[in-house]
């Protein structure tokens, strides 16, 4: 049982971080998106 709760755990933080990187790229995507079409 305690294995379990510890692996539910992990994936709980894995899934916080994943959420995390997403939000992080589209952020960057969009900001180098604005860069180009102010390049351009």
């Amino acid at each position: 049982m305690m294995y379990y709760t510890d692996k539910y755990e992990d994936m709980k933080i894995y899934i916080i971080i994943y959420n995390f990187a997403i939000i992080l790229i589209r952020i960057i995507y969009a900001e180098r998106k604005e860069y180009i079409c102010l390049k351009l």
